[in-house]
């Protein structure tokens, strides 16, 4: 039986009551504030965020680790990657690089990836030095995974409808193998590390990463063509979660999503869909989300649980790091969207979180009465939002946050770091 909420979830957004009972945070062990009215209030004590870094140049791009901020900027016509000590703000290496730079991946290897824009080259830099390691700079490549001390690559070029898989040494770039697959299909790589890709006459595959070679096949049974467009989407659309693929798939009108074990590609159930959407993993459901509402499966059996025509985007908040039970972390369907977190069997809302953003553990929430303000919040395990400080001037989109600490880039484009501080 499927549950149509409509807009049955819709509660007032109210900020939470001076008497509610407050607990301590667990997931960065911070000192709990009194409450604030999302309004513009003024806290009863000195927020429990330290600044203790502003970037000189304009942040290109960023990323943070537990003890260095990396940036990236364009300074006299030249691209520099830089890299900020966390301790004293000091910069602990410059590297100066022939290239743009549109974004930086870094690897638990101590290897620092910069990737142009359009991934027309990307540069692999020792993360302690700033020593560079070697490039890549022939056609488009995309850093699939980085997996120990490799890397998965995907290169393509214009005229070749065939893309090049390969694993390399990520500290050399020296080739361990590569496959030719087509540009055009599917490809991920799933939490094992098994490489799965779909090719357009509907031939899928499992990949051993350790040595490229075929673990599993099956015939999907349908040709697709990722350029075809109906209506709100794509005629197929796939995604990878755990030990299974699933499929989505419209065809005359006619809509399903259907589940494959990764280990063998064994079928393991189809369901019809009432709606055709974008698959997203909800922890034991799986979410199908379009521009005006979602249908939530159960991940086992293909069952369909509930639908809602407010909200969408569904993600796991434990896959997400939020503490406390599973939920759903959903966004509804209007022209400025704002979250919430809903119980993932019935869909009924367990908590508004406004106009926010989740980053990490931490939740970002705009201040609807100060242009420019931002609150940073945590969620309990019991459905409470504890409120633990504010920006000023920030853009949510460019924050990041590791450890204990966060990071953001100003609305004039400096990265900006702020130590969370614990109890005393």
């Amino acid at each position: 039986m499927v549950i149509d909420l409509g807009d049955a979830s819709a509660v007032p957004e109210t900020p939470p009551s001076p008497r509610t009972t407050r607990r301590r945070p667990t997931a960065l062990g911070l000192v709990v504030l009194a409450t604030l009215a999302l309004a513009g209030s003024v806290p009863a004590e000195p927020p429990r965020v330290r600044p203790i870094l502003v970037t000189d140049d304009l942040a290109g791009a960023f990323t943070l680790a537990p003890s260095a901020l990396f940036t990236s900027s364009f300074v006299g016509r030249q691209a520099l990657v830089r890299r900020y000590s966390l301790t004293d703000s000091s910069v602990q290496w410059t590297t100066a690089l022939p290239q743009s730079v549109g974004d930086l991946e870094l690897t638990d290897a101590g290897v620092l990836a910069v990737i142009s824009p359009e991934y027309a080259q990307v540069s692999f830099l020792d993360s302690d030095t700033g020593t560079l390691l070697w490039r890549r700079t022939s056609g488009a490549t995309t850093v699939l995974r980085v997996l120990g001390d490799s890397v998965l690559l995907t290169s393509t070029r214009a005229a070749i409808d065939q893309a090049v898989l390969e694993r390399s040494s990520l500290r050399t770039g020296e080739p361990l193998w590569s496959r030719r697959l087509d540009a055009a299909g599917y490809l991920d790589v799933d939490d094992a590390g098994g490489i799965i890709t779909v090719d357009r006459q509907g031939h899928a595959a499992v990949l051993d990463a350790a040595d490229g070679a075929v673990r599993a096949t099956a015939d999907l049974g349908f040709e697709w063509d990722p350029e075809r467009y109906v209506g709100d989407g794509g005629t197929v659309r796939f995604e990878t979660n755990g030990d299974r693929l699933y499929l989505t798939r419209r065809e005359r009108g006619v809509g399903s999503v259907t589940a494959y074990r990764l280990t063998d590609l064994q079928l393991l159930w189809r369901s019809p869909a009432r709606v055709f959407g974008q698959p997203s993993s909800c922890g034991a459901y799986l979410c199908l989300s379009t521009v005006s509402g979602m249908t939530v499966l159960d991940a086992g059996t293909g069952e369909a649980r509930w639908t809602s025509t407010r909200w969408r985007s569904g993600l796991d908040s434990v896959a997400l790091g939020i503490p406390g039970p599973p939920r759903l972390l959903v966004t509804d369907v209007g022209d400025t969207p704002r979250r919430a977190l809903l119980d993932p069997a019935t869909g009924q809302v367990r908590l508004m979180l406004g106009l926010s953003e989740q980053v990490g553990a931490l939740l970002l929430r705009l201040d609807t009465a100060e242009p420019g303000r931002t609150w940073i919040q945590q969620v309990g395990t019991a459905d409470d939002l504890r409120t633990i400080g504010r920006l000023d001037g920030m853009s949510l989109e460019r924050c990041l946050a590791v450890a204990a600490y966060l990071a953001c880039a100003n609305r004039n484009g400096r990265a900006n770091v702020w130590q969370l501080t614990s109890d005393s």
